[in-house]
């Protein structure tokens, strides 16, 4: 019997293999066969892991969604001042948002989420809104460490991050299109990371009471 080390190597090998598959093709046209072959895990071990391809497209959603999320909260210290804080948080949106989790995330959504409702709802409770609730509090935490409360204008955030999706994830998924070289890249983030910060307004709770 396998242990849970081993059950565990076993289905994050199934996810980068369904990932690959998906790559390649309709995730609905993929079979545990092909999967099993993909992942290098027996057919049987598959099946007793994930015996449906829905749990297996979750299980590869959830687990691109995690990565994107713990990669944004990895950043370093705090940085002072609202702009500045803002504009380190894009960068470092920059680089998630050019690598493959991100990429690979949004183009299942778009390709694959007219047929499964749930997939839209992992993208936008498991990525969207929480890099939405970062970005509200870093702007926060820099205002008060200006003696401000420093809030976003409602939209704000979310327009922020179509934004940033346009500029540097979308793009690539146009078979002609590798998405704008680094200096471009750097120039929209800071121009999207300026109209956030435009949008920003020092708010008086006592004023407001």
């Amino acid at each position: 019997m396998a242990s849970q080390a081993q059950r565990e190597e076993n289905r994050l090998r199934l996810v980068n293999g369904a990932l690959d598959l998906i790559a390649e093709k309709p995730f609905a046209s993929v079979t545990v066969e092909e999967l099993a072959e993909r992942s290098g895990v027996s057919y049987w071990s598959t099946y007793r892991n994930l015996p449906t391809r829905e749990q297996i497209f979750r299980m590869a959603a959830t687990h691109l969604a995690r990565r994107i999320l713990d990669a944004m909260r990895a950043g370093g210290e705090p940085t002072s001042g609202v702009l500045a804080a803002t504009q380190d948080f894009a960068r470092r949106l920059m680089a998630v948002m050019q690598g493959e989790d991100y990429f690979r995330l949004l183009a299942i959504v778009i390709r694959e989420g007219r047929g499964s409702d749930w997939l839209a709802d992992v993208y936008s409770e498991q990525v969207a809104t929480p890099l939405v609730r970062l970005l509200e509090h870093i702007v926060r935490a820099a205002g008060e460490s200006l003696g401000a409360v420093v809030l976003i204008r409602d939209g704000a955030a979310q327009r922020f991050l179509m934004q940033m999706e346009s500029a540097l994830v979308l793009p690539r998924l146009h078979p002609m299109s590798h998405g704008p070289d680094h200096g471009a890249a750097t120039g929209l983030v800071d121009a999207a990371a300026r109209a956030l910060v435009a949008a920003t307004y020092a708010h008086d709770w006592q004023s407001a009471a």
